[in-house]
Order: C-alpha cells, then structure tokens, then sequence
C-alpha cells in the first residue's frame, strides 16, 4: 500500500526495494522491490522507522533512467537526490495517512463495540457465547436472571446443563447437528432453571467467525416464551370448551335468532324438531 503509484510518481527512474533490518533470513526481510532494473551509478540508503520497525530503502537509478539522459550531465546526482527525498515524503505521507485511517476505524470500531455491549447487557433476553468446543464463555444479566444461574457457575461448561429429561431429544439432536455443520438454527426448547423451575425458550443460535472466516465460537439468543405459550394453551383449552358447549346447544337446545323486527333469520335442527317447522318456513 506504500508504494502504491510510487513507480509513475518518480517517472520509473528508481530502482527501490525496502527490507526489514531486523529480520535475518534475506528472502523474509525483503518486504518490497518494484521490479525494475536497477543500476549502481546512482545509489543511496536510507533507514527509516515505520511503526516501531526499522527499515532500510535502498534506491538506485533505473536502467530506464539513465538510457533517457546522458551520464555525463553533471545535475543527474542532484536530481537523483531529489527523487530520493521525494520518495521518502511519499512515504511517509503514506504512512501517516495509512495510520490515520487505521486510527479511525479502530475508534468505529470500539464505538460499535461498547454499543453492542450495551445492548447485550440490557436486553430483556439471554444472551449465551460459548467457544468452538461449546463452552460457555460469556453470558449477560438476563440469563443469569432467567436460568437463576450466575457467569461464575457456568463458565466452562456447556448450555446442556439446563435441560431436563422432558427436553425433546429431537431438538436437541437438530441443534448438535446445526453446530456440527456451523449452520446457524432456531428452535423452541424445555429448559430448568437452577431452582428446578421448567420454562420455554426461543433461541436462536449464530456461528461467530473471526477476520479470516474461521470460526470463533456460537452465540445464542434466548427469549423466555413461558408465559405466551401457556397464554396459548389457556386460549386453545376455552376455544375447545366453546365449541363443545355450542354442540351441545345445537343439538340439545332450542337455538333461533332474529332480527330487530322480530324476523326469524336462523334457527338450529333441534328447533325444527320440535316445532314441526321446516327451516325454509321459518325464516
């Protein structure tokens, strides 16, 4: 990234290379060359600091460069001289820029990071991070709250511990096999609380991957679902009792009805029954 555009800055009359005095091994030391053909009738070094690093440019002029010019003109070493300081300011110019860009995304960077920390610690949901082995390594105050479990108590150990032999094994067997493949999943589960009480969750579980793509860790969001699902259940149980009580009406009870003006607009079989009347004649 340095020496980006570097080659068309100085008109390709430098031949440069930059290594790293502090390595050894020649071929590792070699960090950059351009590739240009150089010649030793120009040549200078020069040893620079970049990030705590010492470096050594070496530049020579280019075959290129003195095939352009006569070798007896006597400004061409004051001329190579100035492509060398310029060369140098680009440098550095570079480096400060590069540090300036890396200065400011670090700071993005944290800001995104404290802010998602504070969502994680605030949310109404658990929040569950484990390694790649599946090993609890963070959790947030909700689960704690949730699970009656504390960071200390599960740190190092797997989310397994929280269920039950009432815990649909089906479930589980699909969750190791979504981590096996480091799938992300999502699922309703049974788990028991530190105190043996038994409450549902939401969870949905994402693969955590570092900067190269390799995985990291899982993390898994938990939603308590206790109180809706038996709000359902309560629901269902009186939908099932009203229908049951409208058969028996329908079968048992005599059931019309009508409208403001007293005009018959239904009426059920056993009212038909019992009055002799055919549907048709009553409405």
């Amino acid at each position: 990234e340095l020496f980006k555009g570097l080659d068309e800055a100085t008109g390709f009359a430098l031949h440069m290379s930059l290594t790293d005095t502090g390595i050894n091994e020649p071929s590792d030391a070699l960090l950059h060359t351009n590739q240009l053909e150089g010649s030793r009738r120009f040549h200078a070094s020069q040893t620079i600091n970049v990030l705590g690093r010492q470096l050594l440019l070496t530049t020579d002029s280019s075959a290129f460069f003195e095939a352009e010019v006569s070798s007896d003109v006597p400004w061409l070493t004051g001329l190579f001289g100035c492509l060398t300081s310029m060369l140098l300011a680009l440098l550095l110019q570079q480096q400060s820029s590069a540090r300036r860009r890396a200065e400011q995304l670090a700071r993005h960077m944290t800001a995104d990071l404290k802010r998602l920390a504070l969502v994680a610690q605030n949310t109404s949901n658990a929040v569950v991070i484990t390694d790649t082995a599946r090993h609890i390594t963070w959790v947030n105050p909700a689960f704690e709250r949730i699970s009656g479990y504390s960071l200390a108590e599960v740190i190092g150990r797997s989310p397994a511990l929280l269920q039950t032999d009432q815990t649909d094994q089906n479930t589980v067997r699909q969750i190791r096999h979504a981590l096996d493949h480091q799938q992300a999943f999502t699922c309703k589960i049974l788990n028991r609380s530190k105190l043996g009480h038994d409450y549902w969750l939401a969870i949905e579980i994402q693969p955590m991957r570092d900067d190269g793509g390799e995985l990291s860790g899982f993390m898994a969001i938990q939603s308590d679902i206790t109180e809706s699902l038996r709000a359902q259940s309560l629901l269902e149980a009186a939908q099932r009792d009203n229908d049951a009580l409208l058969s028996t009406l329908d079968l048992l009870g005599i059931v019309s009805t009508a409208d403001s003006r007293g005009s018959i607009l239904d009426v059920n079989d056993a009212f038909c029954r019992i009055s002799g009347f055919d549907k048709s004649e009553l409405i």
